[in-house]
Order: structure tokens, then sequence, then C-alpha cells
């Protein structure tokens, strides 16, 4: 099937096979790690998470301290959350130890009081064994405490007002637990309860209700002891009570009911229950009081309007209801009075926000992962699977995103008009007819069937989705739990655990599901093996794609937001790495490509050399403390002191940043011990951005960086007028003749002329530090590095350009200096000009200004052996993430490194165009020439001169960062 994306360009076999997609999970055995670990149990093996601040499932609790200074949420995503309630800004995140399917699910937790202690708790434990609460410091976020041995599942949790027990109501089989939390020693268990619990309370004298599906509420004293318990009218499923401030009433909501019943406080005895007026059908699950005890408020959900997600009622409860419209498309499940009229509400969607009494937002956090819910044909794919069209839904209404694997990496883009050829899921066929499989609610749902044989799915558990082999020869069925492959007969081939599969699709081998994380994932339609994953925000512009091996591309900003868990056992808290954290090591868009276009043994070769559970095996990076004396200064450099903690990996490289540029490495300390460190590094003018990281032993995993901000004060002197220094390298003949080149010396030499004569008006001074041919070594290029050094200021301008053999290998990028002789890739990698090279030499760079222009070749013996374009791709990426500063590269082909180009190669020609003019006609015609407008022109005009002359396109590569800055005047 041939598909077509016009807003991609002409790009020849565009899509790619499937070929790649089984090669991506059928090499070497050794190659990939898989998910070994059977359902049920804690797995060892990384696992992958979404991290994007917010919750990425639904919210089940909401909790406060007594000062109401934070919140506490907890999710179904195995994450509690900490916010701050008058910002709404995000504080910090708790992790246990989770796995596939629910274990790790949380359903309850709790702040003490006095806000020193998060109490967190749900499907905590073996999906089948004794389950855990886990008790964090707030503010350290460390894990001080694991109650063990409760049966089933935590669905309440909550501390009592003076912070001296903390209370827990389970799942069918426990019951109601009491812990004293100055030994955390269980001193209560009453297993009399036939039914799961989710209610409970405390009033303020210490009194305790509870509220169980067994029809009973039940209310205790102070010493814990049952002083009665009543049956319960308005509902089957009593979901949340509270007490009122005075302690004298109860308030109890329903998740089956509209009906809120108010007891006595004193003895249960039903007393009122408020009116809602004609609501219709749904639940008010959430109940609230005002401070001062006044107010009632009831949330939940109206099941077939959008139009109220509150109630509000006057004199405890008695006067008519108010609804109260906030925008949350979710059933509400929790709201808490904060003060000053204002309500603290939670919702699944997953969302939380500060309203008050009219619900006018001050604040509101909701979920950036795309939403399928609802959709399940919302997801069409190509006849191999490697495009696919995706239907998400938004407060706007539902949106388009197409998704694809090209030959110039993953794309994508907003919209489907320029689609064609991608097909939605077959859900019915006369010979195999699959009925029921629509989602409804878990507890009230219909056994799917296949031609009218009901299909064994687990208790409670509920189908979603449903797509038809285009064969004819089985299906696959998505549920809140797995995806399930079948055949004809309804014999189950496989399963996969899932969150909650809202849409699937099949194309040839390949089964694409839509989740309710936010992430798209393909698998092998034979064995259900995972093949790759995408995540996307739902505005589409940043998304991350990775295979099984831990190898990803992104958009810009897309590797901030997954990671993965490495569980250490039950009674620790997880490790958690962000893929940028790894990014040295797996940002291999380059694998994506190779693979996809048949080239296994490039992919097996890759991962054998490193992939996800090697890198993650070598242990955890440091943790780093970073001390400034003051926050400003009059001096151009600032002493910092560093303390480094070794992780289990032990401590390798430490990088120093001031404003995103690296201006320091220190590798002294490389070991297993702790380190005091102080160093000095140069300021700007103006506000200064200090940042440290450090990396485990093998280097392989970075820290996470630790900032401070330290304002240097300037006098109003005359501004000095910056100088240019150029080191300008080309190598045209090699030691190794088989790799002689024709035009890098002459480019070189013609370049810096330009740079002369267009930026005499500019620049106090120039100087050009010229190393050609013979004098291209590691020694020489340092050398001179230093010369140029000692006469640099910091807010000079400084120019790097390389012309001559580049290549790219494992996503790295060397270049290679007249010395080295060619023999295979290693000997590139052994001898060739590094990025930590090129690191090492740019660190000594003063100058705040800089671009680093890398006119490199593939000529010659390296033609055969070169990973392009994307291999090049990441490896500017990561030369521009280590250096910090501006990177514009073209890599030419064998052809055009021999023709060249009007007496030049390709990218040089056109850098000369552009100081000389043409680039200022592209931005804003001031008669100065900008690293932007430079950038610009040369990304436009190179491929236009290539397709004109050798029948291709090629593609420049750039990376700026930091402000543009001039380089040249025109006129």
């Amino acid at each position: 099937m041939k598909v077509t994306l016009n807003v991609y360009g002409n790009i020849a076999s565009l899509f790619l096979a499937l070929f790649f997609l089984s090669a991506c999970v059928q090499p070497h055995p050794d190659t990939l790690p898989v998910s070994v670990t059977p359902p049920g149990r804690l797995p060892s093996e990384p696992i992958l998470r979404i991290e994007n601040t917010m919750h990425t499932a639904a919210i089940s609790s909401l909790s406060m301290d007594r000062r109401r200074r934070f919140a506490l949420t907890t999710s179904r995503d195995a994450t509690a959350r900490l916010w701050e309630v008058k910002t709404g800004r995000f504080l910090r995140v708790f992790r246990v130890p989770s796995g596939y399917g629910r274990i790790g699910v949380l359903e309850s937790g709790a702040i003490s009081p006095d806000g020193k202690i998060i109490a967190v708790a749900g499907w905590t434990g073996p999906e089948k064994g004794q389950k855990s609460i886990y008790i964090f410091d707030r503010k350290s976020g460390t894990l001080r405490k694991r109650l063990k041995n409760i049966p089933t599942v935590i669905y309440g949790l909550a501390f009592s007002p003076n912070g001296r027990f903390l209370a827990a109501v389970t799942g069918k089989g426990g019951g109601l637990y009491v812990w004293d939390s100055a030994t955390w020693s269980r001193i209560v268990h009453d297993h009399e309860y036939e039914e799961e619990t989710h209610g409970l309370a405390f009033a303020p004298d210490g009194k305790l209700v509870t509220a169980s599906y067994d029809g009973f509420v039940r209310l205790y004293d102070k010493g814990f002891h049952l002083v009665t318990m009543r049956g319960i009218a308005g509902g089957l499923e009593p979901g949340n009570v509270r007490f009122s401030p005075d302690g004298k009433l109860v308030a109890v909501g329903f998740n089956d009911s509209t009906k809120i019943n108010i007891l006595s406080g004193s003895d249960l005895n039903y007393l009122y229950t408020p009116e809602t007026g004609p609501i219709g059908k749904g639940s008010l699950a959430a109940v609230g009081w005002s401070q001062n005890g006044r107010e009632l408020f009831g949330g939940g959900r109206r099941e077939k309007s959008e139009q109220w997600r509150l109630l509000q009622w006057q004199r405890h409860g008695k006067q008519n209801c108010r609804r109260i419209t906030i925008p949350l498309s979710g059933n509400v499940v929790a709201v808490d009075a904060v003060g000053r009229g204002r309500l603290l509400v939670a919702s699944r969607d997953p969302a939380l926000g500060l309203a008050d009494r009219h619900g006018k937002l001050s604040w509101l956090h909701r979920s950036v992962s795309a939403d399928f819910i609802g959709r399940p044909n919302g997801l069409r794919l190509s006849g191999d699977g490697s495009a696919i069209l995706l239907t998400t839904n938004s407060s706007l209404g539902k949106k388009s995103f197409t998704f694809a694997l090209t030959d110039k990496g993953a794309v994508l883009k907003a919209g489907s008009s320029s689609v064609h050829g991608l097909h939605q899921p077959v859900t019915r066929r006369e010979e195999l007819v699959i009925a029921d499989w629509k989602f409804r609610n878990y507890r009230h749902y219909e056994v799917p069937t296949v031609n009218g044989k009901p299909l064994a799915l687990e208790k409670f558990e509920s189908s979603m989705s449903v797509a038809l082999q285009p064969n004819g020869n089985g299906f696959v069925l998505g549920t809140d739990r797995y995806l399930r492959a079948y055949d004809t007969q309804g014999a189950l081939r496989w399963r996969q655990p899932v969150q909650s599969a809202w849409a699937v699709n099949i194309a040839a081998n390949t089964v694409v599901a839509a989740l309710r994380d936010g992430t798209v994932r393909w698998y092998r339609l034979d064995n259900g093996r995972e093949i790759m994953a995408l995540f996307m925000e739902n505005n589409g512009r940043e998304w991350v794609v990775w295979t099984p091996g831990g190898f990803f591309d992104h958009s810009p900003g897309g590797e901030k937001l997954v990671g993965f868990q490495v569980n250490r056992g039950w009674d620790n808290a997880p490790d958690f790495i962000t893929i940028e954290q790894m990014y040295n090591s797996l940002y291999r868009p380059d694998i994506f490509v190779s693979g996809f276009l048949g080239n296994d043994q490039q992919y097996v070769a890759a991962t054998r050399k490193v992939n996800l559970k090697k890198v993650i095996k070598k242990g955890m990076p440091p943790r780093v403390t970073l001390t400034l004396k003051t926050k400003r200064t009059k001096a151009e450099t600032v002493r910092v002191g560093v303390r480094i903690e070794p992780g289990t990996g032990g401590i390798g490289r430490v990088v120093y940043r001031v404003n995103g540029v690296t201006r320091l490495e220190d590798t002294a300390g490389i070991g297993t011990k702790g380190l005091d460190l102080e160093k000095t590094l140069p300021l700007e003018p103006g506000k200064n951005s200090i940042e440290v990281t450090a990396y485990n032993k093998s280097n392989e995993i970075e820290s996470k960086s630790v900032r401070a901000t330290i304002f240097r004060q300037t006098t109003k002197a005359k501004k000095r007028k910056p100088s240019l220094f150029v080191l300008a390298i080309g190598v045209s003949k090699y030691r190794d003749h088989a790799l002689e080149l024709r035009y890098p010396v002459d480019d070189a030499r013609a370049f810096t002329e330009t740079l002369r004569r267009h930026g005499r008006k500019l620049f106090a001074g120039i100087t050009v530090e010229p190393l050609f041919d013979d004098e291209v070594t590691k020694e020489k290029i340092q050398q001179a590095f230093d010369r140029l050094q000692g006469q640099m200021h910091s807010d000079d301008v400084f120019v790097l350009y390389v012309a001559g053999h580049g290549l790219a290998v494992d996503g790295n990028y060397y270049f290679v200096p007249w010395n080295l002789v060619y023999k295979d890739e290693q000997s590139v990698v052994k001898q060739g000009i590094s990025r930590q090279d090129l690191l090492r030499f740019l660190s000594t760079v003063t100058a705040n200004k800089s671009v680093i222009l890398l006119d490199t070749c593939n000529a010659g013996a390296f033609s055969e052996v070169v990973s392009r374009g994307l291999g090049e791709k990441a490896a500017i990426s990561k030369l521009v993430r280590a250096t910090g500063r501006a990177v514009i590269m073209a890599s030419t082909d064998k052809q055009a490194a021999y023709e060249g180009y009007k007496g030049h190669g390709v990218f040089t020609w056109t850098l000369i165009e552009a100081l000389q003019g043409r680039a200022d006609t592209t931005g804003n015609r001031d008669g100065i020439t900008s690293i932007n407008e430079l950038a610009e022109f040369v990304m436009e005009e190179v491929p236009k001169i290539t397709m004109k002359k050798w029948k291709y396109e090629q593609f420049p590569l750039q990376d700026l960062t930091g402000r543009s800055f001039p380089l040249g005047v025109v006129r």
C-alpha cells in the first residue's frame, strides 16, 4: 500500500517496510531488554514512565496539611505528587515500587497535619500478595518506613488531627487498621468488614468514621473502640465521608448515586439528605465542608452532560443547591475548602485546580498527555504500520495528528488533510463477530463474545477496543489491563499488560495501541513483544519515541518527557532516571532509520555495545549540592562550592556551566568517595545561571543538575568594543593519501579572509589562528586554543571553523586529524578528535559568544561506512549539549566533495555568500549579518545548490543556543 504525506516533501519510499519492525525485536537474544518479569510480580528491569509534572492517569485521592500549605495527590499512574496550594507550584514526586498492570497503583494518600510526613498506598505489593503503606519525609522526599502485611489493597488513609495516628481502610478481607506514628506499631485492626471500604475521616476531637460497601457506616471513639455502626441508604457504594469542622455532622457521598446523606456526628443517626434538584443520573462521591462548616460541597459527574461538576449548599446543606461549573472533564474525586472562599478540587481527568465559589480558577493543572478515551476508531494505520493518524480529545474538541517514520527520522505533524491510504480498525466480519466489547463501567459491563462465545477476562476487567486481523485469522482485544490476542475460536495467543487500550489497530504483523497514559505502542502480532513506543503531549508540539533497547528520538524538549524507573525491592523507593540523563548513550535517531531501512545488523551492533539495561547496570549517578556565598558581585569571576555524594555508580566527570556554556570539566575526583570541590567560573554582566552536574563513574548517566543564580554588577563606563578570534582548521592532504580532499585548506583561507573583510567595522581587532594539513593534530589544536585563550575577554566573539573529514560513529562526532591512518571505524574512534576532545578545547574559550562551523566530508574510504544524516544529527545535538555553543554543520557526500561548487565546498561557499550580504536579505536588512541569519541562509541555500547540480538535497544541520550576535557588516 502506498502512503503519501504531502507536508513532508518529496521523499522517495517514505514509509518503511515491516522488515524493520520485526528487526527491532528479532536481533541477537542478548541485545534487547524485554519484559521477563511475569505479571503480578515486581519487575527488576527498567520500566519506562512518563514524567511531565502532572499525573498521567486518574487522580485517586487528595490531602492537605492543617495550614493548607501543601496538597498531596495520588494517582493510578503509581505516583504521588506534592503541590503548593497558594500558587499551584509543583514541588515533588514520590514513587513506590511498581510494575505492570496494577502493581504500584496508588489509591490513597495523606499528609500529616504538620506537613512533615507523607503516607501513600494502594496496590502496593504483589498482585496476589500482601500490600504495604509507604511513609516518606515530605521535605527530603526520602522513604522513612514501610508498613507491611496488609492483606489487600488500601483505599483510604488519614492522619488523626494531632498527627499521632495513621488510619487505613482496605478492600475486602482487610478492614480498618491504625498505627501509632511515633513507633509505627500497629495498634488496631478491625476485620469485621464484609466488603471493600473507601470512606475514612477523623473528627477534630479524634473520633473516626468509616463508610463501607458492606452497607454500614461505623463510628469509633478516640481510643478506636467501635461506638456504633448503622446501615446507610442512598447508594450501594459510599465513596467519601467527612466530618464537619465542629464534628457534629457527617456527610457521606456515593459513587453510584447523586444522594448525600447527613448523619449525626455523635451516633450516626440519619438527619437529612440535601436537595439536589433535577441534576439527572450520576454520582456525588466527593463531599467537603467550608472551614466554618456552614457550607457543604458535593462533587462528581453527570452521565449525559458536562454542565456541572460541583454543588454547593448553605446552612449545612439544608438550603437548595447551587451549581458551580468548573472546566474539568472527569469525575470530581475530592473537594476541600482552603479558606477565603476558595476550593481545591481534584478530578480523574487528571486535573487539580484552585477555584472560588463561582468556579473561577486561580490555577489549574491538567494532564498534557494525549487523551484517546472513547475513540476506539481513532487510530488509523498505513499498510506496514509505520505511519499512523491519531484522533485525540481536547478541551476544544477532537484533534488529529500524523506520526510517521521517514528516511529523515520520526515526524509528527498536526492535522490529517495530507494523509492518504490509512485504514481504520476492522471491527466486524460476517465470519468473525466480536460483540459487547465497547467500554461501559468497570462494575456494569457486558462480557465480550466471539461468535457468541464469551471470552474469559479477569474479574472487573473491561474491554475498550478491538481490531480484526486483515487476513481474518484472529483479533486483538484492548482492555483496561491488557492487550489480548486471540484466534478465530477465542483461544488466547498472548496478552501484554497495558494501561487501558482505548484504541487498537492491526497492519501486517504489527499491532498498534493507543493507551491511557498517552502513549502509542507498536507490538508484534505473532508474539506480543513491544517494538517501539511514542509519547506526545496533547498539543503535538513535544514528543519522544523509543525502542525497548532505550534508543530514542525526540522533538525539541521532548527528551524531558520520559524516564525509567528502576525498582530496588519492596523495601526501598525506586530510582528514577530521565532519558535526558542518558542522552549521550541512548540518543540515536539513526538507529530508527537504519533499522527501518532494513539494516538490522547496525541495530544489532549498536545494542550489543550499549542498551538501557547495560547503561543502568553501571549504577546511579551522584547527588550534587551547589553553594554560592553571594548573590551579587562586581567581580568577573565567582568561586563556587560543590558537594558530590556518589550514587551506586560512583563519581565520574563533573561539569560546570555558566549560562548554558560549559566552562569546566573536572575528572580529578573519579571514584566512589564523596567530594568537596571549589572552582572559579567566569561571569557575564548581569544575571548568570550557574549549573553543575556529575556523571557516574562510567560517564554514561548524568546527575540531575543543580542551579544557582548570581548577578554581576557593572559600571557605567563606556562599553568595550569586542574582538573576533578565529581558529581555522583545514585538512586537504592527509598522511593517509586515500583520504585526500580538494577544498578544505582553500575553503578555510577564503572563509577567514571574508570574515576579516566584513568584520573590520564590527570588531576592535580580528585574530586568526590557522592550522592546515600536517599542523592539524590533537596536540597542535590544543596549543592553538591555549594561545587564543590568553588573549580573549568574556565579551569577545570566537569562531571555530573546521573543514576536512568528519563522521558520526555510534551517534558521536569525530573529526579526522592529519595523522590518522584509516583501517576501520574504530581507528577513527581511537585516533579521531572526539566530542570530548572538542569540549576540552572549548572549555578554555572565555568568549561568551561563539559558533562552531563544521564543513565535514564523507568522501573516499568513509563513503561506505559512515552513518549518514541522522547519525550526524545525533552527533551534533550531543556536541551542542556538551559545549553549550551554537553549531552549524554540513556533511558533504563523495561526489560533491570532489567536484565542489564554484571552486569551493558547497557549505563554505554559502557561508561566504552569507557574509557578503545575501543572508541579510533574509533577515531584518540592517546591514549586519547575524549568526541566526547566516544559519537560515545556509539551511535554505545548500539544498537548492545540491539539487540543481547533483539532483539530491543536502540538508545542513544546525543547533543554535543562546542569543544571536553579529558576525559581519554588509555595508
